[in-house]
């Protein structure tokens, strides 16, 4: 949702407000005596499950019939590689966005 929201021209009013969204949920945190901030531990979880609901919890009764099918996809070093590069675009993204703030 942030990629989408930030690809059309970026406020900093608009990219403060979703970056104080992610603070209070616990999903960021700033660094001590720094301009930057970091993703937490519950942001790291959160991403992932963001990432992998849409492959495998679209249908969950479908999901429960095909459980090892789904773990031999998850374990798919293509499939992980894969989600690696949407992480660090969502990540660059949200850093670069959160740099304009600063």
């Amino acid at each position: 949702d942030l990629l989408v929201d930030f690809n059309k021209n970026p406020k900093t009013a608009k990219i403060r407000y979703e970056l104080s969204k992610l603070i209070e949920r616990g999903l960021v945190k700033k660094m001590d005596r720094s301009n930057y901030y970091i993703v937490t531990k519950k942001g790291w979880v959160w991403m992932w499950s963001c990432l992998f609901q849409k492959d495998y919890f679209v249908n969950p009764l479908l999901s429960i019939s095909f459980k090892q099918e789904l773990q031999q996809i998850a374990n798919q070093r293509k499939k992980s590689t894969t989600r690696i590069r949407q992480l660090n675009t969502l990540l660059s993204q949200i850093y670069q966005d959160i740099r304009l703030v600063a």
